[in-house]
């Protein structure tokens, strides 16, 4: 792709991010996007994201907005020859950092350049402001690239250009399980004329203070657990009082997974300022206590009165029996490629951080290529040859579904578990409840 066509539509790569969205509605369990509104239709946009989760990150966006953005990424990945066109299909251009060699720094000069001719033509950047992802649900310091490039641009078309930042907060309930939730919130446009006077008269203190904003802006959208010490222990907590009910009327009993973890995000993160001393003692109770639940196989979601429910366990056991015979095709049709795909990222990606991404990029090579194995050979069996495109259409389905009935028959089985321990242990049961009840009450929530 010419360098000067890299912010322009293309159909090709209108296909693949339809697939790309498909595959990230079955790995997930719920996706939610929010503000979608906010996003303009007429102006040049900076997308400024938060970055947790490696490749996923951009794909997220990039599958749950309108745009074709070009995305600004670390250099090394364009290190492979074969892998070069790739990238710059999919619309990506390389920032070098300082671990990349101070000399190689210069280069990030013809990439600012590319990108102030991206918008200036009325694309679409996208780049993270924090420069580099975490694998926490934290933000790091932002850096000056974001602000940077969005004044270059403006400084090109004689600050006429109008071009708008939007923060976008993307959220996981778990970084790497199958089932997990996905919520993308996407914020007020920043305009850059309001910073223009500011840029004019001191340019260096309107990119601090422009940076300063989209920070700003950004946080609201995300969890952002700020205390690195108590990281852990307050990650756990979120666990634990995740079905606590919040004390706004406009959220109490709300089942949306984001609002609730973030406002207990925001209750921790004040008392990791006001109590350090409590919140050492909230953290090691909250860790001493999941410890105690895994070795008893039990998960804190279960330890609340809503999960005690035989009739649930009943009707839940009712909706496996019937899913079964689509969960089992699930089953056989995706062992093998998941088993491959599993197994090579388990052996070849050291750090964890990337597992979840590597998992994907090759999850939708392995996966479509299984099911054409396994249509072809299954063709050989069937009387018509459109039983088997159906039974190649619905592969994919009954992966999902899979996927779901297993999901589904842990979590019967956490509350057939702890019924039981509720029957016949009765003092161990009232202990969990005041462990837990502990934990909630230290943290200001009611259980």
């Amino acid at each position: 792709m010419p360098l000067q066509n890299i912010g322009s539509r293309s159909t090709g790569y209108s296909l693949l991010k339809a697939y790309v969205r498909f595959a990230h509605w079955i790995i997930h369990g719920r996706i939610t996007v929010n503000g979608i509104e906010n996003l303009p239709s007429e102006q040049p946009v900076i997308l400024a994201p938060n970055h947790q989760n490696a490749l996923l990150d951009p794909l997220a966006v990039l599958c749950f907005s309108p745009y074709q953005p070009v995305w600004l990424t670390r250099a090394d990945v364009f290190s492979s020859r074969i892998t070069r066109p790739l990238l710059r299909f999919l619309k990506m251009i390389p920032v070098y950092r300082i671990r990349d060699g101070a000399d190689s720094l210069v280069n990030n000069e013809h990439t600012f350049q590319q990108s102030t001719e991206v918008l200036s033509a009325g694309g679409v950047l996208a780049l993270f402001p924090e420069a580099t992802h975490s694998y926490k649900r934290h933000m790091l310091p932002h850096k000056k690239a974001v602000p940077r490039i969005a004044f270059m641009a403006e400084e090109k078309t004689d600050y006429t250009l109008h071009l708008q930042i939007v923060p976008v907060g993307v959220n996981y309930s778990h970084f790497w399980h199958l089932g997990r939730r996905l919520a993308i919130n996407y914020g007020r446009p920043v305009p850059v004329k309001d910073f223009l006077p500011g840029y004019l008269e001191n340019p260096q203190r309107a990119i601090i203070s422009l940076k300063n904003r989209i920070e700003q802006e950004l946080d609201p959208l995300i969890i952002n657990i700020k205390n690195s010490k108590f990281y852990d222990g307050f990650e756990a907590v979120i666990r634990i009082c995740s079905d606590c009910a919040l004390p706004e009327p406009e959220t109490n009993h709300c089942k949306d997974w984001y609002h609730q973890e973030k406002f207990i995000a925001g209750k921790l993160n004040e008392l990791g300022k006001s109590d350090p001393v409590l919140s050492v003692r909230l953290a090691d109770n909250a860790l001493a206590f999941e410890k105690q639940l895994r070795k008893l196989r039990l998960r804190s979601w279960l330890i609340n009165p809503q999960q005690e429910s035989f009739l649930r366990i009943i009707r839940d056991s009712l909706l496996l029996l019937l899913a079964s015979p689509v969960a089992l095709i699930g089953f056989v049709t995706h062992a093998l490629p998941f088993l491959i795909t599993d197994t090579i990222v388990r052996n070849k990606v050291r750090d964890i951080s990337f597992r979840g991404s590597f998992f994907f990029g090759l999850g939708i090579v392995v996966f479509p290529l299984a099911y054409l194995a396994e249509w072809a050979i299954a063709a050989h069996f069937l009387p018509e040859w459109w039983q088997g495109l159906l039974l190649l259409a619905a592969m994919p389905f009954s992966g999902k579904t899979a996927v779901w009935w297993y999901i589904l028959f842990l979590k019967t089985f956490g509350r057939m578990r702890w019924l039981s321990i509720k029957k016949f242990r009765p003092g161990l049961y009232t202990r969990i409840h005041a462990l837990k009840n502990e934990i909630c009450q230290l943290a200001g929530l009611k259980s």
